[in-house]
């Protein structure tokens, strides 16, 4: 479960939540699918960075990286408070 806790810090440190929860006995399965979902936001991130121009983790990145990878995955959606 640490890696799972892990992934989830991760994702909402780009301001995404994970809404859903591993079915029992497939936790490694959930951590991957959340691992692909976390490559695909810092992806993303990276391309917006380097082609429009923004720094760090600001509201204007964010809000561009949210419009592009809505729902990274099944149960992981953008936060309310960004």
């Amino acid at each position: 479960m640490d890696r799972i806790d892990q992934l989830e810090a991760a994702l909402s440190a780009y301001g995404y939540v994970v809404i859903a929860e591993p079915l029992l006995n497939h936790e490694v399965l959930f951590a991957d699918t959340l691992e692909a979902a976390l490559a695909k936001v810092e992806s993303a991130f990276s391309f917006n960075a380097k082609h429009y121009g923004f720094r760090g983790r600001s509201k204007n990145a964010l809000a561009a990286l949210h419009n592009a990878v809505p729902h990274p995955c099944f149960g992981v959606e953008v936060g309310q408070d960004i």
